[in-house]
């Protein structure tokens, strides 16, 4: 799942979740998480 935010005209953020079921490794469900957080500036 990726989402994508406009704060406002200088902000944006977004974030990306993956869940991943192995079972070779844990049996579990793995989830990962990225968070990111931009400046836009145009001339």
């Amino acid at each position: 799942m990726n989402i994508v935010m406009n704060v406002n005209k200088y902000i944006s953020a977004n974030i990306a979740l993956q869940a991943i079921y192995d079972d070779n490794a844990i049996k579990a469900v793995q989830v990962r998480e990225v968070f990111g957080l931009g400046l836009n500036y145009a001339f």
